[in-house]
């Protein structure tokens, strides 16, 4: 007989989230179905002792689409975490480390385009989207800066302005 899991799989996200969890720790999706709105949409992210970032990231579960270059494809994705020097995102397809890449996001309803480098790509296990992949900023938007900035000093896109 098959021993019951300790996870459950969110369905907005397919985050794994341990059996004790009343909302998805990548989404905030509530498991009795109705998502809860929270007052700021990003969270700062606790990291480990050895991390190298020089700026805080921030999670946020949103949609966005990357364009590599030369091909013109563009692919769904969904950005997982972000900082003023780049950000995270779940894609269904691996990315090359080095390869630059265009991705269109929203933060808080806000549309926001960015360049950058593939600075690592991996394989996940039990998600819809199969590869998770880090990207290095090397031409943001001001605004996109400023709107991540903004959260480091509590702000939200509404309070900014």
């Amino acid at each position: 007989m098959a021993r019951p899991s300790v996870y459950t799989t969110c369905p907005e996200c397919d985050g794994l989230n341990m059996f004790h969890r009343t909302t998805c720790y990548r989404c905030g999706h509530a498991f009795d179905g109705v998502k809860k709105a929270s007052k700021q949409k990003a969270i700062q992210v606790t990291v480990a002792r050895d991390d190298r970032r020089k700026t805080p990231r921030f999670n946020v579960w949103e949609k966005g689409e990357v364009r590599t270059q030369g091909t013109g494809v563009s692919y769904q994705v969904h950005v997982q975490n972000i900082s003023v020097g780049g950000l995270l995102f779940d894609a269904s397809r691996p990315y090359t480390p080095g390869e630059h890449v265009v991705l269109r996001i929203m933060l808080e309803g806000k549309a926001y385009a960015v360049e950058g480098y593939v600075r690592q790509s991996k394989k996940l296990v039990n998600s819809r989207m199969q590869f998770e992949t880090g990207v290095e900023f090397s031409n943001p938007e001001p605004a996109l800066v400023d709107h991540v900035a903004g959260w480091q000093q509590g702000q939200t896109l509404n309070s900014a302005a």
